[in-house]
């Protein structure tokens, strides 16, 4: 008689994200995000916030070029200085509070910072709740996260195209069979 013992798998398991998450975030964030997502499938709450918490953090200076750019494609040249300055911060906390304050309403719905709810929320979970709480916290803001990265882009790569739009029509002798 004999026994089987298994001791690992290779391939290690991984759960995969969507495809929108794959586009928009860099390959080692991305391996952040899949550890997260196999963390919180098999139930590690803390081991889950704190990926999701690095995969934030290192998103975090690339979100903030999306907005600089943003804020430059407007025209509003003071914003884009301060969000750019945001991303000398050494800390994320501070990096995300430099960059709300500049941003449109438009990304900011009811005045809401959604990266700075996210770090927070991620940091008290980390350091003051048990494995079980950090577990439901993580699968509650698990939506959230990947709503940010899926939705932020678009909408601003949206808002500047409707932007352009609207601007080609603006002048009134030109007829739209006009345009170029």
């Amino acid at each position: 008689m004999f026994a089987l013992r298994k001791f690992g798998q290779w391939p290690a398991q991984s759960i995969n994200p969507s495809r929108e998450i794959e586009k928009q975030l860099r390959e080692s964030t991305l391996g952040l995000f899949e550890k997260g997502l196999t963390s919180l499938v098999h139930g590690f709450g803390l081991c889950a916030l704190t990926y999701f918490r690095r995969v934030l953090e290192d998103a975090t200076l690339q979100v903030i070029d999306l907005f600089a750019d943003t804020a430059a494609a407007d025209g509003n040249t003071e914003a884009e200085r301060t969000i750019r300055a945001a991303q000398s911060s050494g800390r994320t906390e501070d990096r995300l509070k430099l960059a709300a304050e500049a941003l449109s309403e438009s990304v900011r719905p009811g005045g809401a910072n959604r990266l700075a709810v996210l770090d927070s929320h991620y940091s008290r979970g980390i350091h003051s709740l048990s494995d079980v709480e950090c577990l439901a916290v993580a699968r509650d803001l698990h939506f959230a996260l990947e709503y940010v990265f899926k939705k932020w882009r678009l909408q601003l790569e949206d808002a500047a195209k409707f932007k352009a739009t609207v601007q080609r029509y603006t002048d009134s002798s030109k007829t739209p069979e006009k345009q170029g």
